[in-house]
């Protein structure tokens, strides 16, 4: 597919699976510590289906008494009281987040669709793949669809899932799907007037470069590029129809 957007390379910007609930061990010699330890100690259970074709799950509900200390346009910061696994309650910030959906675009030249955009919370200017938010009763891969027609003014005509990621479970709710793009071509962009994006092309393999050394830092973007990678060689061994230099 020949691209509006066919330009050099810029140089880069300097610088669920489901575990079993825990069961408790019987102190040991090595004091009341280990014991504490080896009770969360849990054994991974496999998953039914391949973990980019499963469900990725839904955040976790509000826990109980929850209360609200800030709405905004997109997120809601929130106090939650919630049981842990191992049978504690404590109280919990949270980060509520519709979640959001992005996609790995790559022609049958074997190039990727990155996008370097302004993000005023990173301090600059980004690289990262077409992607954005759930709009209200939108499901995430027609989330990915529209976002990479309104950000990089493209449309597919093959989508394949690579599965979804947690953004920073660790006080965000956030559920991030991602998807790989093939078949290309192009429509209108439709930018928000917010958004100050640039749209590149970029060998698959100068991007992977620069995800291993460090010029690619957005989570998203670093996670779906190397799934893309591996989807990729999946579909040459197993001779399904695949880009010419993946055979």
């Amino acid at each position: 597919m020949e691209s509006r957007n066919d330009i050099d390379i810029l140089p880069p910007d300097p610088p669920p699976s489901e575990v079993q609930p825990p069961t408790a061990a019987a102190p040991t010699a090595a004091g009341p510590a280990a014991s504490r330890a080896s009770s969360l100690v849990s054994t991974p259970q496999p998953a039914s289906a391949s973990p980019l074709t499963a469900p990725c799950g839904n955040p976790a509900a509000a826990g109980q008494a929850s209360r609200s200390v800030f709405r905004g346009r997109i997120i809601e910061v929130g106090v939650e009281q919630v049981r842990l696994p191992n049978g504690r309650t404590m109280e919990l910030e949270v980060v509520r987040h519709p979640g959001g959906a992005a996609a790995v675009a790559i022609d049958d030249r074997r190039r990727v669709c990155l996008l370097r955009q302004y993000r005023h919370a990173a301090g600059g200017w980004l690289w990262e793949l077409p992607a954005g938010k759930l709009d209200p009763g939108e499901g995430p891969a027609r989330t990915a669809e529209r976002e990479l027609a309104e950000e990089a003014g493209l449309v597919a005509s093959t989508w394949e899932p690579l599965g979804c990621l947690h953004s920073s479970p660790g006080v965000f709710a956030e559920v991030i799907w991602l998807y790989l793009a093939l078949g290309l071509s192009e429509v209108d962009l439709g930018h928000d007037q917010e958004e100050v994006i640039e749209v590149h092309w970029l060998p698959l393999e100068q991007a992977l470069a620069w995800c291993r050394d460090g010029n690619i830092t957005d989570a998203k973007t670093l996670i779906g590029l190397f799934r893309a990678q591996a989807n990729l060689r999946l579909g040459a061994e197993s001779g399904e129809p695949v880009l010419a230099e993946d055979v």
